[in-house]
């Protein structure tokens, strides 16, 4: 009794990363009365989430990115019976340790935070690869450079557009890109020394995250990677600290940004833009790749020269300048789309005397100038929560719709007709019949798909549950985001009606 009450709190802290089910207790397999299993994958980037399935004799239950009290370094659950593989495997715990203590940096094709903790914008070329990490100390002394990280994005866009990664060492090398391109969920694809191939080199390599393998970890010696098709972090060493190069900095743990800009001929940059095009690699380019060549990069910097620059106060006025004029835009769609206070021909059927009695009529009336006298009052578009009675019911407000998966959630690019809170559409019944024209309207809506692990997927996640709480009529900010990930067909409700 204690465990199940425990159970339910727990589903009700984590509502939104909660699906849980009934379990037919006709099949077998089901745990007996008293016995509960539980199953925990712990994220070996972050370590402080997890992904939880309990499954009691009566539901199954499956908890999807949950925070945990305190970081949990994850190992593997060995046999009883290999006294040397329960050895072996400390060693590997023990590894993991040291590889959660190294520096790391990220690139996103948008913004780079350094091994140093910098941060700026720095955007990807569609046909040339740019040196993200490097071992530079061996090149400074004229000899082989023990690792390369290459990166280039395969399709112009923002950071959510797809890339593709190489490794190199003097040993091998390594490629990885998304199997299908302008595919969101697609697995990443690995080739080593130019072949596909799944042997064991491989599974020593290369550790997937998930089952859908769109989510990878590639483990070299003082070095690890992860990449997920369009994101990648890096993992370095204390050994190359003062000797890695590349766009993820120069590694010195120093305070200040001196040494920050060093360039591949161990110059200091005196622009971003510089020390961003000295480790673009003019002749970089797959058989099947784009051409790349110095005409190439020329244009690339010409057409991006406004995108490179540190995250400071002069691009945070930009970006506020910038939803200004989107909402201003927003708005304005809004206000022509608004009611002005006479019923066109597809409306005029919603107000009718013949429906209301005389008392019902006076009331939707004062009703209705109490709602003006509040809109008058709100600092928001001139629309605002304009909810009109329609035989009962409610106009449904424009919000923007999400979707939530098994591990990505989505937003929907331009607001969706929903129905406010405690309301639900009329003719929700014939949703997925052939009359369901009658009551919604059908739309195929663009989606960005985040994971759920980004950070920038959970604060958006909280300003929708914000909007969602307020019943307010407003989109959430994606204009940075101009690829889609996925079109859905969705229904928009005609009309709302109160539980």
């Amino acid at each position: 009794m204690f465990f199940e009450r425990v159970l339910e709190l727990v589903k009700s802290k984590y509502f939104w990363n909660t699906k849980s089910q009934l379990i037919d207790s006709s099949r077998g397999g089901n745990p007996a009365n008293g016995e509960t299993y539980l199953n925990i994958v712990i994220d070996p980037i972050t370590q402080k989430h997890a992904n939880m399935t309990v499954k009691t004799p009566e539901q199954l239950i499956r908890f999807q990115q949950i925070e945990l009290p305190i970081q949990m370094r994850p190992f593997p659950l060995l046999g009883q019976q290999n006294v040397h593989q329960n050895i072996q495997s400390f060693g590997q715990f023990l590894a993991r340790q040291e590889v959660e203590s190294r520096a790391e940096c990220s690139v996103d094709g948008q913004t780079v935070e350094t091994f140093d903790e910098r941060e700026y914008r720095s955007p990807l070329s569609t046909n040339c690869y740019s040196v993200l990490a490097k071992d530079c100390g061996a090149s400074y002394m004229g000899g082989v450079p023990r690792f390369v990280v290459l990166m280039k994005a395969i399709e112009r866009g923002n950071k959510y557009s797809q890339k593709k990664l190489k490794l190199l060492s003097p040993q091998m090398s390594v490629e990885c890109q998304r199997e299908t391109p302008n595919n969101h969920n697609s697995p990443i694809k690995c080739k080593i020394n130019g072949k596909e191939e799944n042997n064991q080199q491989q599974q020593q390599l290369i550790q997937y995250n998930n089952n859908q393998k769109n989510d990878l970890i590639i483990n070299w010696d003082k070095l690890a990677v992860r990449f997920n098709g369009y994101k990648v972090w890096i993992k370095i060493s204390s050994d190359y600290r003062n000797t890695q190069c590349g766009l993820c900095g120069h590694y010195d743990d120093a305070s200040n940004d001196e040494n920050e800009l060093l360039m591949a001929n161990n110059e200091i940059a005196s622009s971003l833009t510089q020390f961003h095009r000295s480790y673009s690699l003019s002749n970089s380019y797959d058989n099947d790749d784009k051409l790349c060549n110095a005409q190439k990069l020329d244009k690339f910097y010409e057409e991006n020269s406004n995108k490179f620059g540190y995250l400071n106060e002069m691009e945070e006025k930009e970006e506020e300048r910038e939803e200004e004029e989107e909402n201003n835009k927003l708005n304005q769609n809004w206000d022509e789309e608004g009611f002005n206070g006479n019923f066109d021909e597809e409306n005029k059927y919603f107000y009718n005397e013949e429906w209301y009695g005389e008392n019902e009529e006076e009331e939707w009336k004062e009703e209705g100038k109490e709602n003006n006298n509040n809109q008058q009052k709100m600092a928001t578009t001139k629309s605002g929560n304009r909810n009109l009675k329609r035989r009962g019911g409610l106009l449904p407000i424009l919000r923007t719709k999400i979707m939530e998966m098994e591990n990505e959630i989505c937003f929907s690019k331009q607001p969706i007709k929903q129905c406010p809170m405690g309301t639900y559409p009329t003719g929700w019944e014939f949703e997925e019949k052939k009359n369901a024209n009658k009551h919604f309207t059908t739309k195929n809506i663009p989606f960005i798909c985040m994971p759920r692990s980004d950070s920038e997927a959970r604060n958006l996640l909280n300003q929708y549950r914000q909007l969602i709480g307020n019943n307010q009529q407003q989109q959430l900010e994606l204009n940075n985001y101009k690829q889609h990930s996925i079109v859905e067909k969705v229904l928009e409700p005609k009309e709302c009606r109160r539980l």
